[in-house]
C-alpha cells in the first residue's frame, strides 16, 4: 500500500512539472491549442481584450514606463505605446504592407488619417500619394521638398491643377498657406514665398527721382522723369511723393496778370495802319495786327478768316472808344478762333443790343458794357473801370490763348478797379471777379463758375492724376489745398496696357506754386 502511494506521489509531481513547462511556453485561453508562434493565444467569440484606460495625465503619471508599454488614452480616444516617450497609434487605417521599412506601398491604396495629429508620409521610391479634397500640405524642414518632387508636382484629386512650393526662400519650419483661397478655380497655385523668389523682372518696373521740381500750369503737365512704357498686360499703378504748395494773393496776381496781357498786346507791332474807322458791313478780314488812331466801330458783319491756321492771331488796337451797332455779328471762319481775337481799347467799350461779339474786350481805361440780348464767346476785362452786362451770354473759349493769361486763364469778366453788375437773367460760363466791393444783380443770373471778390480764398487747388497714352485714367485724380496739406501724395490705379501706351503722372495748380521731391512711380503687372 506505501509503495502504491509512492507511485501516485510521484506521477502527480512529474504531472505538475510537465503542466508548468507548458505554461511557461505558451498561455491559451478559450483554447486548449494556443498557436505555436504565441506565447498568448485568446480566442472568444463573444468577448475581447480590455486594456489598461488611463486619461493623458494618469498616463503620464506611470513611473518609468517600458518601451513596448500599450494603454488606452481616454482623453485621445486612442491607443498610446511607449518607446523613448508616448506614442499614438493611427486609428481607422488600412494598408497593404511589403515588408519594407516603415510604411511602403507598391499598390493602388487608401489611407485615412483621423485625428488632428501631424503625420509624416515618406516613400522611397515614386509613390504617388494622392491627398484628400480638404487640408494643407507643407514642407516643415529645409530640403523637406526636393528638386524631383518639384518637378513632379503635386496633383489636385482632378489631375486639373498643381501646388507648387519652393526650395528658395528655404522652409523655416512655420507653414507657409498658399496664395489662393479654398475654392479658387486656378490652374495653378503658389505660396507668398515661391510667387516673390521668382517674380519675372520684365513684369514690374519703378522709376523714382530725389530731386525738387516745380511748377505753376493751370493745366496739367506730365511730371518730370515719371513716365513708364511696360508690356502688354493688367498693371497696378502707383505713385507717391512728397509736395509743398507755395499759394499766393489770388486777387493780386490777377490784376498782375491783367496788367501783363495788356502790356503785351498794346506791344504789338501793327501790321495793318490804314483801316477805316468802321469795321464790318460784310467785310472779311485777315490775320494780323489792326491800328486805329482814334475810337472804332464794327457795323454789320464782319468775318475773320484764319486761312485754316489754327494759331492765327487777329489783334485790334483802338486808341479810343469802341462800340458796335444794334445786331452786329463777328463770325469766325477757316479754323479761326475766339481764344485768339483781342480787341484792346483805350476808352470805354459799349456793345449794341443782339451783338454776337468774338474775342476778348479789354478797356483800359474804361467801363465795358454788353448791350441786352447780346453773346459773347470770349471775355469782358477792364483795367480801370466798371463792367455792365444785361440779359446776355457770355462764354469762355475752349481753346487756350496764345497768349499766357495766368490766373486769368478760367475767368470771363474781371475789373481791376470798378464794380461788376447785372441785369436780368443773364448766364455766364467762366469766373467773375472785381477789386471793388460791388457785385450786383447777379441773383438773376446763371453762373457756370465763381464769383471772386477781394477778400476771395487763396486756398491754391493742386491736381495730380495718372495718366494712360494721354488719357485721364478715371477716378485716378486727387487733390490737395495749401490750407490742408499733408506733406505726400499717393495716387493708385489698375489698367490693362498694351504694348507701346506709356502710363505718366501729370499735375497742375490753379493758382501759385507746387514743389515735389523724393517721388516714385511703380508699375506692377498682375495676373
Amino acid at each position: 500500500m506505501k509503495k502504491q502511494t509512492n507511485k501516485i506521489t510521484t506521477l502527480l509531481f512529474i504531472s505538475f512539472l510537465m503542466a508548468s513547462t507548458m505554461a511557461y511556453s505558451q498561455v491559451g485561453i478559450g483554447t486548449v491549442t494556443p498557436n505555436g508562434s504565441s506565447i498568448l493565444d485568446i480566442q472568444s467569440n463573444d468577448k475581447g481584450v480590455l486594456l489598461p484606460r488611463f486619461t493623458t495625465v494618469e498616463r503620464d503619471a506611470i513611473s518609468t514606463p517600458a518601451n513596448g508599454l500599450i494603454v488606452y488614452n481616454t482623453t485621445t480616444a486612442t491607443f498610446n505605446c511607449y518607446n523613448a516617450g508616448w506614442k499614438c497609434f493611427l486609428n481607422d487605417f488600412i494598408l497593404p504592407i511589403n515588408g519594407g521599412t516603415g510604411i511602403a506601398n507598391d499598390n493602388t491604396s487608401t489611407l485615412t488619417l483621423s485625428g488632428g495629429f501631424p503625420t509624416t508620409i515618406a516613400t522611397t521610391a515614386s509613390t504617388a500619394v494622392v491627398l484628400p479634397a480638404t487640408g494643407t500640405l507643407y514642407g516643415t524642414a529645409t530640403g523637406s521638398i526636393t528638386a524631383t518632387q518639384l518637378a513632379h508636382s503635386v496633383t489636385d484629386e482632378t489631375g486639373t491643377g498643381s501646388a507648387v512650393f519652393s526650395e528658395n526662400p528655404a522652409f523655416t519650419g512655420v507653414p507657409t498657406g498658399l496664395t489662393a483661397t479654398i475654392g479658387t478655380h486656378t490652374s495653378q497655385l503658389a505660396t507668398t514665398a515661391f510667387v516673390l523668389a521668382n517674380i519675372n523682372p520684365s513684369k514690374y518696373s519703378s522709376v523714382t527721382a530725389a530731386s525738387s521740381i516745380s511748377t505753376a500750369s493751370p493745366t496739367a503737365v506730365v511730371v518730370d522723369g515719371m513716365t513708364l512704357a511696360p508690356e502688354t498686360g493688367l498693371y497696378v499703378v502707383t505713385f507717391n511723393s512728397q509736395y509743398a504748395i507755395d499759394s499766393i494773393d489770388k486777387m493780386a496776381q490777377s490784376i498782375i496778370d491783367l496788367n501783363a496781357v495788356y502790356k503785351t498786346l498794346i506791344e504789338k507791332t501793327a501790321t495793318n495802319t490804314s483801316h477805316g474807322s468802321v469795321f464790318g458791313n460784310g467785310e472779311t478780314l485777315t490775320t494780323g495786327v489792326y491800328l486805329l488812331t482814334g475810337a472804332g466801330t464794327i457795323a454789320g458783319t464782319l468775318t475773320l478768316d484764319a486761312l485754316d491756321n489754327p494759331n492765327a492771331v487777329f489783334i485790334f488796337k483802338i486808341d479810343g472808344a469802341f462800340s458796335s451797332t444794334a445786331g452786329t455779328i463777328v463770325k469766325l471762319i477757316n479754323g479761326a478762333t475766339a481764344s485768339n481775337v483781342f480787341w484792346v481799347v483805350e476808352g470805354a467799350i459799349g456793345m449794341g443790343a443782339s451783338t454776337t461779339m468774338k474775342g476778348m474786350l479789354l478797356a483800359h481805361n474804361g467801363a465795358v458794357a454788353l448791350g441786352a440780348s447780346s453773346n459773347l464767346e470770349g471775355r469782358m476785362f477792364t483795367i480801370s473801370g466798371a463792367i455792365g452786362i444785361d440779359n446776355s451770354i457770355i462764354t469762355i473759349p475752349t481753346y487756350s490763348s496764345y497768349i499766357n493769361l495766368g490766373m486769368l486763364s478760367s475767368t470771363g469778366v474781371f475789373s481791376a478797379s470798378g464794380s461788376v453788375s447785372n441785369t436780368g437773367v443773364s448766364t455766364i460760363t467762366g469766373d467773375i471777379g472785381t477789386n471793388e466791393v460791388n457785385i450786383l444783380g447777379f441773383e438773376t443770373a446763371i453762373v457756370h463758375g465763381t464769383i471772386n471778390l477781394p477778400s476771395y480764398s487763396n486756398n491754391a487747388l493742386a491736381t495730380f492724376s495718372i495718366y494712360q497714352n494721354g488719357i485721364l485714367i478715371p477716378d485716378s485724380t486727387r487733390i490737395r489745398t495749401a490750407n490742408t496739406n499733408t506733406v505726400d501724395i499717393s495716387l493708385q490705379a489698375v489698367t490693362a496696357i498694351t504694348s507701346g501706351q506709356s502710363i505718366d503722372i501729370r499735375w497742375k495748380i490753379d493758382f501759385g506754386t507746387i514743389t515735389l521731391k523724393n517721388r516714385i512711380l511703380t508699375l506692377i503687372n498682375v495676373r
